[in-house]
């Protein structure tokens, strides 16, 4: 078996630790996207510096909280935590590729559908909120109704 090496491309500091990189990138550009993975659909879904750092901080929680406190909630609860942001992405993918793409076997019923999703989200102050909240990844505020 051949070994091959190549020099570093970056000085890694002695004190630096494997979660710096994640945090120092998501504070200086959270929307960047730094990696994809699969979606639920078999399609590759960016994943930007913000997300990655929520997921990486999540999991991170769900350990200290299992193997030193002995708590598994957290744990437990990790796949429905991250999960839920990434059906939330999924389903704005497929509506904004929906609303703006033409579908070639569309019939008449769906090109309305697509029309008069175009022009609520242009006429409506809510609806606009929520393509831009969606399309930033702002997390909404949650109501306990």
């Amino acid at each position: 078996m051949r070994e091959y090496s190549i020099p570093a491309m970056v000085d890694v500091p002695a004190t630096a630790g494997l979660a710096d990189v994640v945090f120092t990138r998501a504070s200086q550009d959270p929307h960047a996207v730094v990696m994809r993975r699969p979606g639920a659909d078999g399609r590759w879904d960016d994943v930007t510096a913000g997300q990655f750092h929520e997921d990486v901080t999540a999991l991170a929680k769900a350990l200290v909280s299992l193997l030193r406190d002995g708590q598994a909630g957290l744990a437990e609860a990790y796949s429905d935590t991250c999960l839920g942001r990434v059906w939330r992405a999924t389903h704005f993918s497929w509506w904004m590729t929906s609303m703006l793409h033409v579908n070639p076997e569309a019939d008449g019923f769906d090109q309305q559908l697509m029309l008069n999703q175009l022009r609520y989200v242009t006429s409506s102050r809510a609806a606009a909120l929520s393509l831009a909240e969606n399309y930033t990844g702002y997390k909404p505020v949650r109501f306990d109704l």
